[in-house]
């Protein structure tokens, strides 16, 4: 099953993802255990912030056989309440992707490919000569001009001027010349 992965024991790193996904869902489920204060910053300006910790215990002392039967019942109150917020965090979670987004019901999914075939077609695929002749390189370009203006430095076209003809037999006559041919 896990053949050439590395996974860790226990669902570990799925269950650390998860707690890190949803931490201030489980910071919310007890704000007693959440207590803010006033801290200072490096530069000396003053913020609030936040530290986790045990609820802060009640100050008043009542009588002991009142306060046992209304403590049972306040506690197995405040136990339901916390089953309840947990099991409705477990449900958000599991509408909850691993990267925070609502997965989608396969009706959205139909409903969503629907829209995109309305945009347009997919793209062609393109044959390797096709992407070849579209991505060249920096020597495939080469020789290939692409500004629309003629090119910056031009041969002098006036009077006076020679054309390649005139060139060859001035040069053949140069060679003639030097080898006394004529």
């Amino acid at each position: 099953k896990n053949i050439g992965k590395k996974s860790a024991p226990w669902g570990i790193m799925k269950t650390l993802d998860w707690v890190e996904a949803n931490f201030v869902k489980l910071l919310n489920l007890d704000p007693a255990c959440v207590g803010a204060y006033e801290g200072c910053d490096e530069n000396g300006a003053s913020m609030r912030r936040y530290a986790i910790g045990p609820p802060a215990a009640p100050v008043e002392e009542r009588e002991e056989e009142e306060s046992d039967e209304e403590e049972s019942e306040e506690d197995d109150e405040a136990t339901q309440a916390f089953a309840a917020k947990v099991a409705a965090l477990l449900a958000s979670a599991d509408e909850v992707d691993s990267s925070g987004r609502k997965k989608l019901t396969p009706e959205e999914i139909e409903r969503k490919k629907a829209e995109a075939a309305e945009m347009g077609e997919k793209s062609k695929q393109m044959s390797k000569a096709e992407r070849a002749e579209q991505n060249k390189t920096r020597k495939e370009k080469a020789g290939q001009r692409m500004a629309k203006t003629g090119q910056a430095h031009r041969k002098f076209d006036g009077e006076g001027a020679t054309s390649k003809e005139e060139k060859k037999k001035k040069n053949s006559a140069n060679v003639a010349k030097r080898f006394g041919l004529s």
